[in-house]
């Protein structure tokens, strides 16, 4: 018997924790990090397609500083289990731009504030950017400065000023090389830059510097000021290792055509029958495991097994579930 899809979201505070569950579509989850996916993903078979059954959703918010007229900034940090990871990928007879737009995850869970901003831009003939959260936005609508989306987001690039613009005013300021500021509409600032902590800047010109240590984040300090460390407030987190199968099935019926998330140029999708290889996945990868936060209070996550039969002539498949 199949598990109900189920997507758990813990919002911690230090104060009061609280637990909450809701069901969600799978493909609204995608879409919530400006991915694709082939099919509609609307029954139940096709959530096997997931390397959780059930997808784990931590946010913390990390910060509030006040600031004028109610322009606050405020800061919240979020673990997606589900979240996709964006591979260049590659064959014989496909191409590095074609190649380029195939997913090759899910990799493992991660922070998205961890995420580098990033564009790629090439005068007259492409624009890509890629937000802190995973979205991906091709830019292709030339009008004089600007280049714009038309995937619905409402971006677009100042060539001039060298930003990618919201509509709510926000924007990602790429004019400096090896250092981006993401701006939002009120003033308050977020800095990337490589080899230092993040820094957050208000209204005011306060600053908060985040610490983030490892490539899947082992340990989160925020730190409001240098000369008092015992005011830091540490955040601390512990994984384990789960196995992702090579074999990520769509179970219909045997033979029946079947998709999975995987597509080229975002339009042409490829059918698949009965069970589908994933471009050779069989790893162990992290998923979040523990989280102290820093009053002492301590989350424990624990994942299941399934194995999951499949069509004659294919071995079982195991999926790791919350």
């Amino acid at each position: 018997m199949r598990k109900t899809t189920l997507l758990t979201v813990i919002l911690l505070t230090t104060l009061t924790p609280t637990v909450w569950a809701q069901s969600d579509p799978v493909n609204d989850e995608m879409l919530k990090n400006g991915f694709y996916g082939a099919g509609t993903y609307t029954g139940n078979s096709e959530y096997n397609v997931n390397l959780y059954n059930g997808n784990l959703i931590v946010a913390i918010p990390l910060l509030t500083l006040p600031g004028r007229a109610g322009h606050d900034l405020h800061l919240t940090m979020s673990y997606n289990s589900k979240q996709l990871t964006r591979e260049e990928y590659s064959q014989y007879g496909v191409s590095y731009w074609d190649g380029r737009f195939f997913q090759e995850g899910p990799t493992s869970g991660r922070w998205l504030i961890n995420s580098w901003p990033t564009l790629e831009y090439y005068a007259g003939y492409y624009c890509y950017f890629t937000t802190p959260d995973g979205a991906v936005h091709d830019l292709d609508r030339f009008e004089g400065p600007y280049i714009y989306a038309s995937d619905g987001s409402g971006l677009r690039y100042n060539t001039g000023l060298q930003r990618m613009e919201s509509l709510d005013g926000s924007y990602f300021d790429f004019s400096t090389a090896g250092l981006v500021h993401h701006v939002d509409r009120n003033g308050n600032r977020i800095t990337y830059q490589s080899g230092n902590p993040r820094t957050i800047t208000d209204t005011l010109g306060r600053h908060v510097l985040i610490y983030l240590s490892g490539v899947q984040v082992g340990q989160i300090v925020v730190q409001n000021d240098p000369t008092f460390i015992e005011d830091d407030l540490v955040y601390q987190f512990d994984y384990e290792a789960k196995f992702v199968h090579q074999f990520l099935a769509v179970i219909g019926s045997c033979g029946s055509p079947t998709s999975f998330y995987d597509y080229e140029h975002r339009h042409w999708h490829y059918r698949h029958y009965g069970v589908t290889t994933w471009f050779g996945i069989g790893q162990s990868v992290p998923v979040l495991s523990n989280l102290t936060l820093p009053n002492g209070t301590s989350y424990h996550f624990t994942y299941n097994d399934d194995v999951i039969s499949t069509c004659p002539g294919y071995p079982a498949v195991t999926l790791s579930t919350l």
